[in-house]
């Protein structure tokens, strides 16, 4: 299984910590607080809820699911900005949270996703826990030419193509929402970064969560990311629980900053 050191990741959202656990059952008091590390996607199976009726803990196929209730299981939404520089042999270091980036060779993922927090040992609620849900990959491969590059958003890489900044290529996938969507299709590609293809991106983050609400999408929820309190607390646990679907995945091992 490949797995890479990480050190850092950006997190953008609206929504507070303690809504995080909203609707999972999950207690926010007792979520680590430590760096979110997006890892590649795998899909999940089942759902672990408590029954708003009795309070206890129910376990269904997410596939068995309403497309309603898939979208209540899933309260939180945000967007995750991981930058990755890649060394000479082809390797990735994580970087620590940043909105620059010098000169180099680097992988700036840019993750919107609707979901929700599991725990990854319910035993041991210290040792961590992941984002499980669906949306939307948009992957910037680029070598930029100036230090400087404001990586915050799109909107600055399509500034910097413009005036060869940088130069690369730029992928779009969806997470979970298979590729269906006659709204969506359009946008799922792989390109030459450029500023038109860094606009067509920017959209389709709004096509994506429209095309998300529609209940007549089926979700499959995906395991996005996670935090652990120490190296392999919480991906060892996925890797136990998952092993058969995430062997040659990326399953990340998180190091402390510095």
């Amino acid at each position: 299984m490949q797995r890479k050191n990480l050190i850092g990741v950006v997190v953008i959202s609206a929504i507070p910590f303690a809504a995080v656990a909203a609707g999972t059952g999950v207690d926010p008091s007792i979520l680590v607080r430590s760096q979110e590390v997006l890892i590649s996607p795998f899909p999940v199976a089942e759902a672990t809820f408590r029954d708003p009726l009795n309070g206890q803990p129910v376990t269904a196929a997410w596939a068995t699911l309403t497309g309603q209730r898939q979208r209540e299981l899933l309260p939180n939404e945000k967007l995750a900005v991981q930058v990755s520089r890649i060394n000479q042999t082809g390797g990735f270091s994580i970087l620590p949270a940043q909105v620059t980036a010098e000169r180099g060779n680097y992988e700036f993922n840019y993750r919107w996703i609707k979901y929700q927090v599991v725990l990854c040992n319910p035993q041991v609620p210290a040792a961590g826990h992941m984002w499980v849900g669906v949306g939307l990959d948009i992957t910037v491969r680029a070598t930029t030419r100036r230090t400087g590059l404001n990586v915050s958003g799109l909107g600055p890489f399509s500034a910097a193509a413009a005036d060869d900044r940088l130069r690369g290529s730029l992928s779009v996938q969806s997470i979970g929402l298979g590729t269906n969507s006659a709204a969506l299709i359009g946008f799922l590609k792989n390109t030459e970064i450029s500023a038109q293809s860094a606009q067509d991106a920017d959209k389709a983050v709004a096509v994506v969560k429209a095309v998300i609400e529609n209940n007549d999408t089926k979700l499959t929820p995906h395991t996005l990311a996670v935090v652990e309190r120490t190296p392999g607390a919480c991906t060892g646990e996925v890797t136990k629980a998952f092993g058969n679907l995430v062997e040659g995945a990326t399953v990340p091992t998180l190091l402390p900053a510095g």
